[in-house]
C-alpha cells in the first residue's frame, strides 16, 4: 500500500464519527480500505449468501482469485463512543464484555440474521457452500480491529483484539494485506505434555495418520532426542546425519527460503501404509516424516551457547524459523518433542499455532496440564508478542485423555473434574476418550501406526477424537 493510500484512509478513519452506523462506516471506511487502499475490484469484494438459509450472508467476502473460494469474511459492527473513548490499556477486557464484539465474534446473536464469524467460518454447517469458506475472517467496527483464521474445523485468532489509533491504522492493513496475498499456510501443533508416559508420541502418531487417512498432507517432526517417533515407523535417524545442523546453518546465514526448504526437504521421508478391513477393501496412508538424530539434538541441548547456535534464544529461535519454513508444503505439521522444557520443546511451542495437551487420568499430569494452561501457553504467547509480530499464538486446543481404563467409574471421572477445577483448568476437554488396547502395543512391533487395523476399537476412537478436533467446528479463543 502506497503511504499515500495510507494517509487517505487515515484522515477518512479521523473524520468518521463516533457514532457511525455500519453502513456509514462501510461507506465511508471499509469500501476505501479494500478497494482503494488493497486495490482490489469491485468483483473481489463481494455481499453473497454463504448458502441456503437465514443467517448466512457476512458483511463481505474478499477474494484473492475469483475462481478460488474467498479469502477474508468480513463482519462490521456500528461505532459507540464507549468503545471510541474506552482506554487503550483495558480495551481488550472492555470489549470482551461488550455486546457489540461478542456478536461480531458470535458469542451472541443480536439478531436471526447476525450470525458472527464462528459461525461464518463453521465448515459443519451443511447449508454453507464450501466454496465460500474463508480461510481467515475479520471483525472490524472502526475501534476494535481483530482477525482470526480457519484451517479445516478449527476457528483461532491470528491477532488479539487491537484498538485502532492514528498511528497504528497502517500496521492493521498491513495485516489484511498479509491474509489476502500470502497463500494459506499448514496448521502447526505441538501435542505436549511436561508429563512422561502420557501418550505423546503414540498420539503424534495416530493423529497425524488418521488426518493424512482424511487426505490431509501430514508431517511429523522428531524433535526428541529418544527418537521414538522414527524408530516406531522403523526409521534410522542416524542416516540423516548432520542434515538439521545444515539446515539451522542455511537459517543462521540468512539464505534464502527456497534454498532452505530445499535442504529440509532432503531429510523428509515419505511413508506409506495400507489398511486392510474384514471385508479386505484397501486404502492407503501416506504422510512425511522429518527424523533428525538423537547425536544432533543432544548438541543443541548440551551447549548453553556455541559458535554456530549462539544462545539459548538464538537455538530456540533458529527451531522455530525451521518449522515455519516448511509451513506452506503441509496441511499439518505434528512436533514430537522432549517433556522438558528446554530449546526443543521450547523452538515447538514458540512455532506452533495450538497445543494439544495428551493427559490421564493421574494427579500429576493434571496438575503439569493445569501449569501449561494457566502459565506456559500464556507465557509463550507473550514473548512471541514482544517480538513485534502481529500473529499470536500458541493457542490452547484442550486436553485429550490417553491411556485411559476401559472400566474408569463415575467416581474417578469426578475426581478428575474436581482436581481441574482446583487447579483452574477453563480449557476444552474432548469427549473421545482414549482406552487401552492391546492393538495398540501390537501397532508398534508392526512398525505402523494403529489406523493400519481399521475395524480396532482404537482406531474408531482415534478417528472420532480427529473428526472432533480438527474436522468439525472447534472454536479456540483461549
Amino acid at each position: 500500500m502506497t503511504s499515500e493510500a495510507y494517509q487517505n484512509i487515515i484522515e477518512k478513519w479521523t473524520q468518521l464519527p463516533q457514532t457511525s452506523s455500519q453502513q456509514t462506516l462501510d461507506l465511508n471506511l471499509v469500501q476505501a480500505i479494500f478497494l482503494e487502499g488493497l486495490g482490489l475490484s469491485l468483483e473481489q469484494v463481494k455481499v453473497i449468501s454463504l448458502g441456503n438459509g437465514a443467517g448466512l450472508t457476512p458483511d463481505r467476502l474478499i477474494y484473492k482469485e475469483l475462481n478460488q473460494p474467498p479469502v477474508l469474511t468480513v463482519e462490521l459492527k456500528k461505532r459507540v463512543p464507549e468503545l471510541a473513548q474506552a482506554d487503550p490499556n483495558n480495551f481488550i477486557e472492555t470489549c470482551q464484555n461488550h455486546p457489540l464484539y461478542r456478536s461480531a465474534v458470535g458469542y451472541l446473536k443480536e439478531s436471526n440474521n447476525d450470525n458472527g464469524i464462528k459461525q461464518y467460518l463453521d465448515v459443519s454447517n451443511e447449508k454453507i457452500d464450501r466454496n465460500r469458506l474463508a480461510h481467515y475472517g475479520w471483525v472490524f467496527n472502526g475501534d476494535f480491529f481483530q482477525l482470526w483464521r480457519r484451517v479445516d474445523g478449527v476457528i483461532f485468532p491470528l491477532t488479539l483484539i487491537q484498538k485502532v489509533t492514528e498511528e497504528n491504522l497502517p500496521q492493521l492493513l498491513d495485516q489484511l494485506a498479509y491474509c489476502i496475498n500470502q497463500p494459506p499456510k499448514g496448521i502447526t501443533v505441538a501435542i505436549w505434555n511436561r508429563k512422561g508416559g502420557v501418550g505423546k508420541t503414540t498420539n503424534t502418531l495416530n493423529i497425524g495418520a488418521t488426518l493424512a487417512l482424511n487426505n490431509k498432507k501430514v508431517l511429523m517432526i522428531d524433535l526428541d532426542p529418544q527418537n521414538d517417533l522414527s524408530h516406531g515407523l522403523n526409521i534410522n535417524p542416524n542416516q540423516y546425519k548432520g542434515n538439521f545442523q545444515e539446515c539451522l546453518k542455511l537459517i543462521k546465514l540468512q539464505r534464502s527460503g527456497a534454498e532452505i526448504l530445499d535442504s529440509i526437504k532432503e531429510q523428509v521421508i515419505q511413508k506409506e501404509f495400507s489398511t486392510t478391513s474384514h471385508s479386505n477393501s484397501n486404502s492407503n496412508i501416506q504422510f512425511s516424516v522429518l527424523p533428525i538424530p538423537s547425536d544432533d539434538l543432544d548438541d543443541i541441548l548440551q551447549n548453553d551457547s556455541n559458535q554456530l547456535y549462539g544462545t539459548r534464544p538464538d537455538k530456540i529461535k533458529l527451531i522455530q524459523k525451521f518449522i515455519q519454513y516448511i509451513n506452506t508444503s503441509f496441511d499439518y505439521i505434528f512436533t514430537d518433542t522432549p517433556p522438558t522444557l528446554n530449546v526443543l520443546s521450547g523452538g515447538s511451542l514458540m512455532a506452533c499455532d495450538l497445543v494439544l495437551l495428551p493427559c490421564d487420568y493421574s494427579r500429576k499430569t493434571l496438575r503439569h496440564s493445569a501449569d501449561i494452561y494457566n502459565q506456559v501457553i500464556p507465557q509463550v504467547r507473550k514473548k512471541r508478542l514482544n517480538k513485534r509480530t502481529f500473529i499470536t499464538s500458541p493457542w490452547n486446543l484442550g486436553i485429550v485423555f490417553s491411556n485411559c481404563p476401559s472400566n474408569h467409574s463415575i467416581t474417578l471421572e469426578n475426581c478428575v473434574q474436581n482436581e481441574l477445577q482446583i487447579k483452574r483448568f477453563n480449557g476444552k476437554q474432548y469427549e473421545t476418550r482414549l482406552k487401552i488396547y492391546a492393538q495398540t502395543k501390537l501397532a508398534e512391533f508392526k512398525y505402523s501406526p494403529v489406523i493400519c487395523w481399521p475395524n480396532s476399537y482404537i482406531t474408531i476412537l482415534y478417528k472420532q477424537l480427529v473428526n472432533e478436533v480438527f474436522l468439525t467446528q472447534n472454536f479456540i479463543d483461549e
